[in-house]
């Protein structure tokens, strides 16, 4: 049945389905939008639903008493137990525990049985902003389950640590006590003074390790240790081993302690396999004592050791130069050969630079040969140039020259010097 618009329903209006499908009421807007109402496809019998008397208030919703009257009721949810309890969906109704209640008044949770944190969870505490914590948390596996009992009040002395006390049935409980120093066992060996070490859980004392008492020192025939802190070792003939992985022997007296070498005796530095070494040896007579101070950083490729005064020691460069003259004796230079420089020494020749007499440009070429080979092998290596200037300069890519190699200088083309010098810069190699 279709309704025109602004048509009444006389009661009752019946609004007929198909076999199959249900009936519809379709309600347009202004245009041709619609709502469509729909009753189901099927229905197992006759009911009526009887509609509020009035539009009920925001958030509401339509509630039924079972007999077809609709009322508008606000949606609440009962809270499950006692107050405080706190509240857990069970099985889409609320639950609750009286292990499990919030304390309001302390703005606490108090929980009377179990707190278990699942998969290597953590117990953290954060700090007043909560932007650090401290966390506990049980390792990855544990072997068996097991429980500690802290102690039942705080310390009652500074010093005191948490002691096992008992374990019983896998339950370990805490006390606050000061840790056992063995105080009770007898000190081991025969002489006043040797030092104690453990043996099996006993003490045991050694006349070669003594301490003297009234001279404040301690007196070792043999030393095999990784690291060795003392104030002064003195080596007399027997031997300091040490067997840390990186060879350390510490001496620890506040910047003075001293390791003496007595009678001439070496520090042998040994390679890998110990088969070569290098020594170094003092004098055997040493006019005035005499301290070396290394630098406080190490130095970079090519540096010396440089000593002051008060034999501090510094790295510094150790670059030589070779300043070569080329002078036209008051007259332009004139092309050609110029002479020749011998190197003593292995080498690099790392920048070069030109400074003539006046403006002027000037091309030259340096050549390299051997000693035993010169003057056959001579071959172009550098060409350091002025153009329309007095000076110049350019590091280059190092030019490798041997100890006893002669370098020629050949003037290429020249104008207005009547006097020029090149200085090549040489590091060691």
């Amino acid at each position: 049945m279709a309704l025109s618009r602004g048509q009444i329903l006389v009661n009752p209006e019946i609004v007929s389905g198909t076999a199959s499908v249900g009936a519809e009421i379709i309600l347009f807007d202004g245009g041709t939008s619609t709502i469509t109402i729909k009753s189901p496809n099927s229905l197992s019998g006759d009911y009526t639903l009887i509609l509020p008397g009035d539009d009920g208030t925001p958030n509401q919703v339509l509630q039924t008493d079972g007999s077809g009257t609709l009322t508008w009721t606000d949606l609440t949810a009962t809270p499950a137990g006692s107050d405080t309890q706190v509240q857990y969906n069970n099985a889409g109704s609320l639950g609750a525990s009286a292990n499990f209640a919030w304390d309001n008044t302390n703005s606490r949770l108090d929980i009377t049985g179990d707190l278990q944190l699942k998969g290597a969870g953590e117990l953290r505490f954060a700090d007043g902003d909560s932007s650090n914590y401290i966390s506990f948390a049980s390792p990855a596996t544990v072997g068996t389950n097991y429980d500690v009992i802290l102690p039942d009040a705080i310390p009652t002395s500074t010093g005191t640590v948490l002691v096992v006390d008992s374990i019983v049935s896998g339950v370990a409980t805490l006390i606050w006590d000061f840790p056992s120093l063995g105080t009770t066992q007898s000190p081991g060996g025969d002489a006043d003074g040797s030092v104690q070490y453990n043996i099996s859980g006993t003490f045991t004392g050694e006349t070669a390790f003594k301490y003297n008492q009234t001279t404040n020192t301690l007196s070792v025939d043999n030393i095999s240790a990784g690291s060795v802190a003392v104030d002064n070792i003195t080596i007399d003939g027997n031997s300091i081993t040490s067997t840390d992985t990186n060879g350390n022997i510490d001496l620890d007296a506040n910047g003075t302690g001293v390791i003496r070498i007595l009678d001439g005796a070496s520090i042998s530095f040994l390679d890998d396999d110990n088969t070569n070494f290098v020594n170094l040896t003092a004098p055997s007579s040493v006019t005035s004592n005499y301290t070396i101070t290394l630098p406080a950083a190490g130095g970079s490729a090519g540096e010396i050791l440089q000593f002051d005064a008060s034999q501090n020691a510094s790295f510094v460069s150790n670059a030589r130069t070779i300043n070569f003259i080329i002078d036209g004796f008051n007259n332009v230079i004139t092309v050609g050969s110029k002479g020749y420089a011998i190197i003593e020494g292995d080498y690099q020749i790392e920048s070069w630079k030109i400074i003539g007499d006046q403006s002027g440009s000037i091309g030259v070429q340096i050549n390299q040969d051997t000693y035993a080979n010169f003057p056959a092998g001579l071959s172009s290596i550098i060409t350091p140039s002025v153009t329309t200037a007095q000076k110049n300069a350019a590091t280059i890519t190092p030019v490798s020259v041997s100890s006893g190699d002669v370098l020629e200088f050949v003037v290429n083309s020249v104008t207005s010097f009547e006097k020029v010098t090149i200085a090549l810069k040489l590091t060691p190699v």
